[in-house]
């Protein structure tokens, strides 16, 4: 169970190093540790406060996109636990039974997330490019 956690960290680290570096965000090696340690914990910081892009946008506030990556993230870290537990099982009735105490441990984190992200969500929209790409000039078309 341990090695699926350190597996997980590092495909969330790699996807923030590659994310971040198209994004041009600052502190990425710290944002890296972080999330190497803190995995499903950290990485929602970063994802609702990372620099937008051209094109997109970010509603709600800073609370409730943590509250929402990290329910996104949660759910994908004990999807990937259950499917190694299907997948490697003694057999139907121990799967059965461990994706049962795998809901329970989903359920009440995403619960209290989504009832702290109820009060948290603000009327704020943030559109893109923010951050280092606000700073960056744009390419001036040439009429010829």
């Amino acid at each position: 169970m341990l090695v699926l956690y350190f597996m997980l960290n590092a495909l969330f680290v790699g996807y923030l190093l590659w994310d971040g570096r198209r994004r041009k965000t600052s502190g990425l090696w710290a944002w890296a540790v972080a999330t190497a340690i803190g995995g499903v914990l950290l990485l929602p910081f970063y994802l609702a406060s990372r620099p937008l892009r051209r094109g997109e946008t970010r509603t709600g506030g800073f609370g409730w996109n943590v509250v929402r990556y990290f329910v996104m993230l949660w759910t994908v870290a004990l999807a990937g636990v259950a499917g190694i537990m299907v997948g490697s099982g003694p057999g139907t009735g121990a799967a059965a039974m461990g994706l049962v105490v795998l809901g329970i441990i989903w359920l009440p984190p995403t619960l209290l997330a989504g009832l702290v992200g109820y009060f948290l969500k603000k009327d704020i929209k943030e559109e893109g490019p923010t951050g280092a790409l606000a700073e960056q000039r744009e390419p001036v078309a040439s009429g010829g």
